[in-house]
């Protein structure tokens, strides 16, 4: 099983969609430094205990104008998450084995920006549509496994 989180609704361009933990770096940091760090801040899964598997593709999302690389992180234990309010309105979590499914990328009409009209592929969890960065980091994932599992 593994966390999304649903982002507080407000103006910007990524108000109330679902993403991974994430942000800027500081200073020096690696991107697996920042990861760690922002998952830590974000919904208090604890740095010093996750086993860094690897990264995902980098690609750059034009809306946030962000570079992101996808880094993959896997813990023992759950940890007791506690989502920052100011960044996390609510955590969601879906198991790695709904992403192997066969019906499990989607496609239907969504509102980018609340202005945009778009057919997008997505995932469906929790009840919530994950689209955008976050379901090609999914989709991603999702191959990388069919591809080891099979």
């Amino acid at each position: 099983m593994f966390p999304l989180t649903k982002r507080p609704d407000y103006l910007g361009t990524h108000g109330g969609q679902i993403s991974f933990p994430g942000g800027k770096a500081e200073g020096a940091e690696t991107r697996v430094e920042t990861a760690l760090r922002e998952a830590e801040e974000e919904i208090g899964i604890p740095a010093s205990k996750v086993e860094i598997l690897g990264t995902l593709t980098e690609f750059f999302v034009i809306p946030s104008n962000f570079l992101i690389t996808p880094v993959i992180g896997y813990l023992n234990e759950v940890p007791d998450f506690k989502p920052d309010s100011k960044e996390v309105k609510k955590i969601i979590f879906t198991a790695v084995d709904d992403l192997l499914r066969d019906d499990a990328v989607q496609t239907k009409e969504i509102m980018a920006g609340n202005m945009f009209p778009m057919s997008a592929p997505h995932f469906e969890i929790e009840n919530e549509i994950v689209w955008g960065a976050t379901a090609m980091m999914l989709n991603e994932f999702r191959m990388i496994l069919k591809d080891v599992i099979v």
